[in-house]
Formats: C-alpha cells, structure tokens, sequence
C-alpha cells in the first residue's frame, strides 16, 4: 500500500478513493445526486462532517463541522488527487503513514506486543507466522489508530487492549513506517567487511576507512535488520553469518541504544527466538 506524509494526507486520500468509486457509479448508472459524506461514512468508516472542497476542487477541513446532510461536492467534474503519494520500498525506512488490514488467529491473536514512548505506541515483538507477519507489521511501526481509536499518549497494555477487544476480521491499523530506525547502505571491501563490529548486535566499533566509516555509521546503535530481515536476538556470529552470505552491497537498519534498550526491556529470550524473520514484504 502506498504511503502518505501524514494521517490527515491518508484520510484525505480515502475521501478521494471514495469519489472515484462513485464518479464510476455516475458513469455506469447515469446522474445522480452524490452525498460523499454519507458514502465515506457508510463504505470507509469516516467522519468528513469538517471536509469541504475550495474552488480549486481541493479538499479543505473547516474549523466547524458542515450542517448536517450537506452535500460535499468538487465544482464540475474535478476530482482531487492524494497528497505526496510515495511508492513503498519494503527495506527503506519512509516514516510514511499507512494503514494495515489484519485478521486475527484462531486463539483471537494477531502476534504483537506494544510498547510506549515518548507519548507513542510502538510494536516492539512480530511473532513468526503470525497475521502481524503476514501484514508486514515490523519491530519499530509506530501504532497511530486502531480502528477508530487514536492511539496517542496510550500505554502499551491500553494499546494492547484495543486489540484484543477489536473484532476479529479486518482490524484496521494505522501505522508510522519506523520513525526511530533508520537504513544505511554499505559495500563491503575485498574481505568482505562492512567495517562495523558488534556486541550484543551494537555496533561498538567502526573501523578506520571502511564503507561504514564513509557513511557515517556510529557506534552505540543497535542492528535491527539486514536487507530487511530481521535480526533482533541472534547471537554475534549468527549476524556476523548472514552479513557474510548478503551481496556487495548490503542495507543495515539501526536504532540508537538507548531507543532499543526500552523497546525490549520487557522482552523475554523466547519472544525473541520467536520474531518473524522472513523477507520484508513488498
């Protein structure tokens, strides 16, 4: 699913999915007189009581909500389009908003665990197989909606509790692309090095001259995937491993210490012989 920049770029763009599908309608069906506010209500679940459009055809929200069964109309046949739509690479961090459909397991889970911080809800655990997984929910996503609750200065174990109480099928998540991590690109040299080493998969140690010196890697942030798959609770030589099976050019995606240390504070070894480890998805 495409990303946007923000939840108001995302809701905005639903709205003109909405208008497309009944332009469509129009054609088809021949002319008829369009309540967008009803049919975003009834198809999307929205609330566009403040959505209007200026004379430009772009979609406005006003300070007061609109009268009740006011018609929400572009002037002629305009239609607006989404803002700043940006095609999702699945191992490049984005920051873009998104939203995610998932459907529980048959014991009514879908395979996370939450954690907050800093006034954000984050999915610190992905469980392998699990609907979570098969998503692309990843360690790091920041949790802005669940349906159609806002999830901001929620503690984990609330946000958690959101989930367990949604119905099973189609639970609506709203998510930030990993806004603590970031991606690095680095080549290796004639050894096959990166140029980093790691203890406890920190970085501790860039060597002098290498690509991740060049890059500007630091030292005291922990790797949490190579090429996108994730590496969280496998020993040293089991990264050190799978680096060295990677091509020339190799993506790491890091995190500062001091993020990770209280994402995974409350995580057991199990739960972290347990993370989804398979290819990103695209």
């Amino acid at each position: 699913m495409s990303l946007y920049p923000s939840l108001e770029n995302f809701t905005i763009a639903k709205e003109v999915d909405a208008q497309n599908r009944m332009a469509t309608a129009i054609a088809s069906n021949g002319p008829m007189r369009a309540n967008y506010s009803q049919l975003a209500s009834d198809f999307l679940g929205l609330d566009l009581s403040r959505l209007s459009y200026d004379s430009f055809g772009n979609p406005v929200y006003n300070s007061e909500p609109l009268e009740r069964g006011a018609l929400l109309q572009a002037p002629g046949n305009v239609v607006a389009a989404p803002a700043a739509i940006v095609l999702r690479d699945p191992v490049e961090v984005t920051n873009g908003v998104r939203e995610i459909k998932v459907s529980k397991s048959k014991h009514g889970k879908i395979g996370v665990q939450l954690q907050d911080k800093d006034n954000g809800v984050f999915i610190t655990y992905v469980e392998s197989s699990s609907p979570a997984a098969g998503s692309g929910l990843r360690f790091g996503d920041q949790i802005l909606k669940i349906n159609d609750q806002l999830t901001a200065a929620y503690s984990g174990s609330k946000a958690m509790e959101l989930i367990r109480k949604a119905p099973a099928k189609d639970l609506s998540i709203i998510i930030r692309d990993r806004p603590l991590e970031r991606v690095v690109t680095l080549t290796k040299d004639s050894h096959g090095s990166l140029g980093i080493m790691i203890e406890q998969g920190k970085i501790c140690k860039i060597v002098k001259d290498s690509s991740a010196a060049r890059n500007g890697v630091m030292v005291n942030h922990q790797i949490l995937e190579v090429d996108g798959v994730n590496v969280i609770g496998l020993k040293d030589s089991q990264i050190r491993e799978f680096l060295s099976t990677r091509s020339v050019t190799t993506r790491i995606t890091i995190m500062p210490c001091f993020f990770y240390d209280h994402m995974i504070k409350r995580l057991g070894r199990s739960l972290k012989r347990h993370m989804d480890r398979s290819e990103p998805l695209a």
